[in-house]
């Protein structure tokens, strides 16, 4: 997608920003008359921002503000909670690390990690007693209000892909119906807060390293402090939050899944402000057994598939294994070379058509925003 940028390679001064002709750095699109007379506009909108972009913002999106404001308030007030209650949640690698999640109370190497940072990481679809009984008690209610706001923010999500199906020209619930495969998709939610820089600490700071999402669709709802980047070109751009609008960015499968025309968005988050700053982020992922490819609809003698044909979870697991590595560009492993690579894979590829750049990746589907 463009030129990567080497500069990542540690935590530092940030080399290069600028903002852009778009509004905060990716386009705004209002959503207004999606159902309507205006959905041919909104469709060709968005499509190219997943062409040119893979991340835009959305206004007028039908997610409840009340609901988005309940969310909001109940993860305030959960990280303003005295540090000893939020440890009674804190992450076990023996439930997938899920949990609360601070370098500085947990004795982990801060080098890693911001100073400023904790986190929170639950799945919360398909709701699961297995995953309810994880979800944080403090405060009350917290639980059903982030739930409330994964449904709504899910149906978001479901409606651009119905867009985007449209626009590659294939039934509406194409992408969808991809996605879910055998069962249903799955919305992991990392909310993560930024406690404030404090006076004198210098420069802006880089927090989380560039990488592209994994899954299919994430919506971040963040406050009005900028932070997150998108990268266009060669350069980093700040993404600057129109109020109560959601962000929306592609995940490497909905790149396999267009065989290559709309993009996963390659982004990073720099600590940028001496204000505290939340984010809510929705993981949009298929289902574990979906066998994720590029769409049938689209593939031609002269549109031959781009990518493998490959289980979602032999695709999580390799994005795993090659963050942990530092290593650039997980889909790039996953590009058909032969005839023979177009059947679906069911063993992890790591290797296949690498890269060996190393700049610094996530080190799990639970990027910071």
């Amino acid at each position: 997608m463009g030129t990567e940028v080497q500069a990542d390679m540690n935590n530092g001064p940030v080399q290069e920003t600028q903002t852009s002709g778009d509004i905060g750095g990716a386009p705004v699109i209002d959503l207004t008359g999606i159902e309507g007379p205006s959905r041919e506009r909104i469709m060709r909108e968005v499509s190219a921002a997943c062409e040119e972009w893979g991340f835009f913002q959305v206004v007028n999106h039908g997610v409840d503000l009340a609901v988005m404001k309940r969310a909001k308030d109940a993860s305030k007030e959960f990280f303003a909670s005295p540090d000893e209650e939020k440890l009674k949640f804190a992450m076990k690698k023996n439930v997938h690390f899920h949990g609360y999640f601070n370098p500085d109370l947990m004795d982990k190497d801060v080098s890693k990690f911001s100073s400023t940072y904790e986190h929170l990481y639950y799945v919360f679809y398909p709701p699961l007693q297995e995953h309810k009984d994880r979800w944080p008690t403090i405060p009350e209610g917290f639980g059903p209000a982030m739930y409330e706001y994964v449904v709504e923010s899910r149906g978001l999500v479901e409606r651009i892909l119905g867009l985007l199906s449209e626009s590659l020209g294939v039934e509406s619930h194409a992408l969808f119906n991809g996605l879910k495969g055998p069962d249903v998709t799955q919305s992991n939610m990392n909310i993560s807060f930024y406690n404030a820089k404090k006076e004198g600490e210098g420069e802006d700071q880089i927090a989380l390293l560039g990488h592209t999402d994994p899954g299919a669709v994430t919506v971040v709802y963040s406050d009005e402090v900028v932070g997150l980047q998108v990268q266009k070109g060669d350069r980093w751009l700040d993404i600057e939050p129109t109020p109560n609008s959601l962000i929306v960015n592609l995940g490497d499968q909905l790149q396999i899944m267009s065989n290559g025309r709309f993009i996963s968005g390659n982004h990073r988050v720099v600590e940028k402000s001496s204000k505290r700053r939340l984010s809510i982020i929705n993981f949009y992922s298929p289902n574990m057994d979906a066998i994720i490819g590029p769409l049938d609809g689209l593939l031609s003698e002269s549109n031959p598939p781009v990518y493998k044909s490959t289980p979602y979870r032999v695709y999580l697991d390799t994005f795993r294994q090659r963050a942990r590595a530092q290593l650039l560009d997980t889909i790039s492993s996953f590009k058909v070379l032969s005839l023979s690579d177009q059947e679906p894979s069911s063993e992890s590829t790591i290797g296949t058509a690498s890269t060996s750049s190393t700049i610094g990746e996530s080190t799990s589907s639970t990027g910071m925003r």
